[in-house]
């Protein structure tokens, strides 16, 4: 199985080192768990506005350098029109880059893992984990 960290449960571990996010991604094989190129700009963009920029680009480096960046491709976007349009006939509503993260996840068939379970829950199809429990 293949995961995908969302901006949520990667603020969540940078901020706090939570045991039992560190405990699951120990146990996942090298190669098993990626990022999003736009958590990363998420993430970044949180470290723009941030008084400790710095100290905050220092732990965001240590935190990506064992992960997988992923770039978001073709299949991703066609995901993502495919997923924006089901949930906008269904009246209802995710965030932008949530969405873009969830379309990407979708498309290739990984597992997202988020704090942010509700929002991720709206897209049809989506394997949402909380690594936090």
């Amino acid at each position: 199985m293949k995961f995908i960290l969302d901006t949520s449960i990667c603020k969540y571990f940078i901020k706090s080192s939570s045991e039992a996010v560190k405990r699951n991604l120990k146990s996942k094989k090298p190669g098993d768990v990626y990022i999003s190129s736009i958590t990363v700009a998420e993430l970044q963009y949180g470290i723009e506005k941030s008084a400790k920029r710095i100290e905050n680009q220092v732990a965001l480096e240590q935190f990506l350098q064992p992960l997988i960046i992923l770039e978001f491709n073709k299949e991703d976007a066609i995901s993502y029109g495919v997923i924006r349009a089901k949930l906008e006939r269904r009246g209802t509503t995710v965030g932008g880059m949530d969405m873009l993260i969830g379309a990407q996840v979708l498309s290739r068939g990984f597992i997202i893992v988020t704090t942010d379970e509700k929002e991720f829950r709206k897209i049809e199809g989506l394997k949402v984990e909380n690594w936090t429990k």
